[in-house]
């Protein structure tokens, strides 16, 4: 999903909350929106008007600090996202 290795990708969402984040934090945050997206038309048709909702919500999760915390093994991030 990533050009970057997985703890990379935590260092990079961990950026957000500090005061000059990674210049990459658009570039994942898009890839894994793009990934969830995939999933959510594959899985939930019925409900794409609410999709994007879902997803800006997930986003917001995926950067707070607290919440990063919660992640043992970053070699499972995509799966713990």
């Amino acid at each position: 999903m990533w050009s970057e290795s997985p703890e990379w990708i935590v260092t990079i969402l961990k950026s957000a909350s500090s005061p000059t984040p990674d210049p990459r934090l658009a570039e994942v945050l898009e890839a894994f929106r793009g990934h969830w997206r995939a999933i959510a038309r594959r899985k939930y048709p019925s409900l794409q008007a609410d999709i994007e909702d879902a997803i800006q919500n997930a986003l917001l999760k995926l950067v707070s600090a607290e919440k990063l915390e919660t992640l043992r093994d970053a070699a499972k991030i995509a799966a713990w996202a």
